[in-house]
């Protein structure tokens, strides 16, 4: 039998013949009233069917029960007939003559919607030309007492894996049963074990509790051949049991050659702070009614780092990990615990007939991801020393010529010099007298430079000091301050004098 592509995992490889008609849907989805949902659905049928038919019909029906049987169809996408409280709220996504999945879109949910929906695929002119889910997918309300569970868990024969069984909302426990069966239909098939508050645990050798109340998930000891089943979780909550339709597939992967190759590179380097891609592709010798793709990290029996199921992706890896393309997985902003070493699991499920598939599960070699500083990190030091060296010659140039110009030396009036700190104004005799002393001072350099009408008195500080030694016969302490008196005579104005110390 082939397939048509997938829309969601691309194109199918090349397979083997057979005759039996499948669909397969999610179990449950999860809605908000007045929001929005797509509900999938994925089908098979022989080739020659699909060469000879060129009228592929889908309808979807909605049940208030836990199957759908013979509910009345609320869309028929070849004739766009739609049930009238569903007018103008649901559409079909993809296109059926060239995929092998397509999607019920309900927009505006209701809480009077289903809240059970089933795909009906239906080719005319042919025999027996028709399969539905009897049991589809139900809706979720975010507010109402659920049990969750994933669709498959992928595990090896030398790990204890954990089928989770998720309570919604968070309330107490007052007892859980597990039951597993060859069916994917949850039935009391073979009692595994029960746990009670008030009685101890009736446990099946092999199974047994994570942590009841607060977690109720199962774990299966050394699982063989003989644990690849159904699982599923009965949980009596507030008086009321609550329990899942269909149960969670516990798949043994194994790099034995089952017709599954999944291929991954061997390592390669990333930077902290990227986003990265790691590649898995896989091919089959038989085409799948559906794929499922999950990636481990650590080793074979490590933490999920991508799981379908939300739920089961490690902390660490959460709202960071997506799958891109077909397999390949996406880590954003790579950090250094993601150094480590990564295997892609692939789960295919196989129609074998009506509406029954057998599943098998393979995992690459593993790809080693090293995790090194961000590739810019010189970037930072390089540029913070130039800039500072530019600022440090900046500061020097501009020093060396505010000096030449004199503008160390400007008046107390001068706008440009407001920042100065200047003494009072000695005496007029005072000044009278240095300025005849600076003018007759052989010792003292003086060359008045002309700058807008200003001009400065270059004094020589050390000739000035001597004479008063002299004059004052050496009397003043060493420490006292050095005041340096300047004229600065303009053009069309009297002297100004000030005291800058």
């Amino acid at each position: 039998m082939d397939l048509f592509p997938l829309l969601f995992f691309g194109a199918l490889h090349g397979g083997i013949h057979c005759n039996p008609y499948c669909t397969y849907q999610y179990e449950s989805v999860e809605v908000c009233e007045g929001g929005s949902v797509t509900i999938p659905c994925w089908f098979s049928y022989p080739r020659n069917q699909r060469e000879s038919s060129t009228d592929v019909r889908i309808y979807w029906r909605a049940s208030t029960s836990r199957t759908c049987g013979r509910n009345i169809a609320i869309y028929n996408h070849t004739e766009n007939q739609v049930h009238g409280e569903y007018t103008g709220r649901i559409s079909l996504e993809g296109n059926p003559k060239e995929q092998n999945v397509v999607s019920l879109r309900i927009q505006g949910i209701r809480r009077s919607d289903g809240p059970m929906f089933c795909c009906r695929v239906e080719l005319h002119g042919t025999s027996p030309g028709a399969v539905q889910n009897i049991n589809g997918t139900v809706l979720n309300f975010q507010n109402e007492s659920r049990v969750e569970q994933p669709d498959a868990v992928p595990a090896l024969v030398n790990e204890n894996p954990i089928i989770p069984c998720y309570v919604f909302p968070p309330q107490e426990i007052q007892s859980v049963t597990w039951w597993r069966s060859s069916s994917r239909i949850c039935s009391k098939n073979q009692h595994l074990i029960t746990w009670h508050k008030m009685l101890q645990s009736d446990t099946f050798t092999g199974f047994s509790l994570i942590d009841p109340p607060r977690d109720v998930s199962l774990r299966v000891e050394n699982p063989g051949s003989a644990t690849s089943k159904y699982y599923c979780c009965e949980v009596i909550a507030k008086g009321k049991t609550i329990q899942r339709l269909q149960g969670t597939e516990l798949v043994i992967a194994s790099r034995i050659r089952n017709g599954l190759f999944v291929n991954q590179s061997n390592e390669f380097t990333a930077q902290t702070g990227q986003s990265v891609t790691i590649n898995c592709t896989f091919s089959s010798t038989t085409d799948p009614l559906w794929e499922g793709v999950f990636w481990r990290a650590g080793n074979e029996t490590g933490l999920f780092a991508y799981h379908p199921f939300q739920k089961m992706v490690h902390p660490t890896y959460m709202d960071r990990t997506e799958l891109r393309g077909k397999a390949d997985l996406h880590i954003r902003n790579v950090g250094p615990t993601d150094d480590t070493i990564y295997f892609c699991f692939v789960i295919l499920r196989t129609c074998e007939n009506t509406n029954n598939f057998s599943t098998k599960a393979k995992y690459g070699q593993g790809t080693r991801m090293h995790v090194s500083g961000p590739g810019n990190q010189w970037i930072v030091p390089v540029v913070v020393t130039l800039t500072i060296f530019f600022l440090v010659i900046l500061l020097l140039g501009t020093l060396i010529f505010l000096k030449k110009r004199g503008v160390f030396f400007k008046s107390r009036n001068s706008p440009d010099n407001m920042d100065l700190t200047l003494t009072d104004v000695p005496p007029r005799g005072q000044l009278n007298n240095m300025e005849s002393e600076y003018e007759n001072n052989p010792d003292i350099t003086h060359g008045p430079q002309e700058s807008g009408g200003v001009f400065y008195a270059q004094l020589n500080m050390g000739a000035l000091e001597n004479k008063h030694k002299k004059k004052t016969g050496g009397t003043e302490p060493e420490d006292s301050p050095r005041i340096l008196y300047a004229t600065v005579k303009t053009a069309n104005t009297n002297d100004v004098y000030s005291t800058i110390q």
